[in-house]
């Protein structure tokens, strides 16, 4: 994002995910098209999203998902609008599916809902093709999407987290799928959270980070190279 709020983008484009109207890849910065202004800006493996400046969403890419949340499974070379007319606060951007947080803090989610990834409760085969809401009505400040899963920052610092567990990433002590937003063990108080592939990161109040998940490579930074499935 440039100082008054114009996007740029550059790199692969097989897809049209740098919002410049083809599919050619750029190897230098590159305006999006339609001057929108953005005042936050999200990338993902095959598509990207962006809050404009009077909190509306806009996505583009890849969008036989339903990622783009248009209501339908087009895909699209240049920025179009996120149904519905909502106003966020954040947006990120996951593997086929996408979420953002209204100004309230409450969470909506669209795309593929596999292993549960969007938190609405519905089918992990479903898709949904506009925002939905994450279930449970929580408010977050945080939010942050994953390949497969996601998770949120309260409003009084505890964590939350949906979809995939595998290798323990959602920090609930087990490794079982969650359709919903269930609780980070331990009641730590986070201000800040990161999500990887197959892992996840908060940094605390005090400035700590704790990390939970598959700890290849040592990615959890615990001195050791065993998974962890809580914090």
């Amino acid at each position: 994002l440039l100082l008054d709020g114009t996007a740029m983008c550059w790199g692969n484009n097989d897809f049209g995910m740098l919002g410049i109207g083809n599919t050619s890849r750029s190897f230098t910065p590159l305006n999006v098209s339609g001057n929108h202004k953005f005042k936050q800006i999200s990338s993902g493996l095959t598509h990207t999203c962006g809050i404009l400046q009077d909190g509306t969403a806009m996505c583009w890419g890849v969008g036989n998902f339903g990622q783009l949340g248009t209501g339908d499974g087009s895909s699209s070379w240049i920025p179009v609008n996120v149904s519905g007319n909502h106003k966020f606060k954040e947006i990120g951007v996951g593997y086929s599916y996408t979420c953002g947080l209204l100004l309230d803090g409450t969470a909506m989610c669209w795309g593929s809902n596999t292993d549960g990834r969007l938190g609405t409760g519905g089918s992990t085969t479903g898709i949904l093709y506009v925002p939905t809401n994450v279930s449970g009505n929580y408010k977050f400040n945080k939010i942050s999407v994953g390949i497969s899963h996601t998770c949120g920052v309260l409003l009084d610092g505890t964590a939350m987290c949906w979809g995939s567990n595998l290798y323990g990433r959602l920090g609930t002590g087990n490794t079982i799928d969650s359709l919903i937003p269930v609780n980070v063990s331990g009641n730590h108080k986070f201000k800040e959270i990161n999500l990887g592939e197959q892992h996840t990161c908060g940094v605390l109040l005090d400035g700590t980070a704790m990390c939970w998940g598959k700890n290849t490579e040592g990615k959890l930074g615990t001195a050791s190279a065993l998974d962890s499935s809580v914090p």
